[in-house]
């Protein structure tokens, strides 16, 4: 199925995309790599959006979103995923706005704002900080979920919202994005299935948790939202994720002209700092190309892969989704991984980098 969808769109592509001062960006060769990865992985559905100069310069998407034994429905960029880790930034981006209107301050002990202590149990009479819980230094190579949560908690806290009120309101509607963090709000009909990969039957299956409902029994705004899971539960489209980016290295700018906040904030935002500097307020970079420096957001979610890559200076960026592929030789321990992010970083190493 993938590989009939994949060659009758090749053929329709026959140009290429030039922004002001670049080498070119070439529509069929980055959409020829993309498919052998696809293939490669025998991945069950895929899309990517290529931005370059800000704009839109390739979207593509293959495969089912939906395959079961009474029938396929087709991938596409505008279909709701779970984005898993990649749900990190909206918090950053809600803590940034309430900065800049003077409501949190990165630099303020957080126990300040939550009315009981939050420590880091191996150094306890150093206060935790928003800073550090957006740039992961409480502490070295630790996940950072709970950090998030907590900074998620902070949002509601001063703003008296649910978190996911709060970032629809002031975040995903000023910028014309369909997003959730409750699957039961999401029709059937807009939903990509996530599927798993098992060695010992040499196929797929459905991973029947990925959509289910939220349990917010006990749930109360202000006091944690670990039951809403805003640090890995965003629901939002592979269109919608692109679209946030483009406003993410346009420093805050909307398509109609107003910010979601300001240029100063939103380079505060991106700007190196954390542990070797390879961290930001909203995402982690990467320095394994020579003399350039990209951002990079990745998430997995029971069979989901999310990632984003791109450089604001730039102003180029690669946003992928896939909800099922694996590598096809396990790896020493005998497990068969799922590698789908670090393809999509050799595709914009390859193509997006002048």
């Amino acid at each position: 199925m993938i590989r009939r969808l994949l060659l009758s769109t090749i053929a329709i592509l026959l140009f290429t995309v030039t922004p002001s001062g670049g080498r070119g960006f070439d529509k069929v060769e980055f959409e020829e790599d993309f498919i052998g990865v696809l293939k490669d992985m025998e991945a069950v559905g895929a899309a990517a959006i290529v931005l370059r100069g800000g704009q839109e310069a390739y979207s593509g998407a293959f495969g089912e979103r939906v395959r079961t034994l009474s029938g396929r429905l087709p991938y596409s960029k505008d279909i709701l995923i779970r984005v898993g880790e990649v749900s990190c930034p909206v918090i950053s981006i809600a803590v940034m706005q309430l900065v800049e209107e003077g409501k949190l301050s990165l630099n303020t002990d957080v126990s300040e704002y939550l009315g009981y202590k939050v420590r880091n149990p191996k150094k306890p009479s150093k206060a935790v900080t928003l800073k550090m819980l957006l740039t992961g230094a409480t502490s070295k190579f630790l996940e950072p979920s709970e950090a998030y949560i907590i900074a998620a908690t902070l949002v509601e806290k001063v703003t008296g919202m649910p978190f996911d009120s709060y970032a629809r309101a002031s975040i995903f509607n000023p910028l014309g994005i369909e997003a959730h963090y409750d699957a039961s709000a999401v029709p059937e009909e807009k939903r990509a299935d996530s599927y798993n990969w098992s060695l010992e039957r040499r196929g797929y299956s459905e991973n029947t948790r990925t959509w289910l409902p939220l349990d917010l029994a006990g749930y109360a705004p202000g006091e944690s939202t670990s039951n809403l899971h805003p640090q890995s539960g965003l629901i939002i489209s592979t269109e919608g994720l692109a679209k946030l980016i483009v406003a993410v290295m346009d420093y805050g700018l909307c398509p109609s002209g107003k910010r979601i906040y300001s240029e100063a904030t939103g380079k505060e935002l991106l700007r190196q700092q954390g542990f070797r500097k390879r961290q930001s307020l909203g995402f982690a970079y990467n320095t394994s190309v020579p003399d350039y420096v990209f951002a990079t957001a990745l998430g997995n979610y029971r069979g989901m892969s999310v990632c984003v890559y791109f450089n604001a200076k730039d102003r180029v960026a690669l946003i992928a989704s896939c909800n099922g592929s694996h590598d096809r030789q396990p790896d020493s321990d005998g497990v068969i991984g799922n590698h789908f992010n670090r393809e999509m970083r050799k595709l914009f190493t390859k193509h997006l980098i002048d």
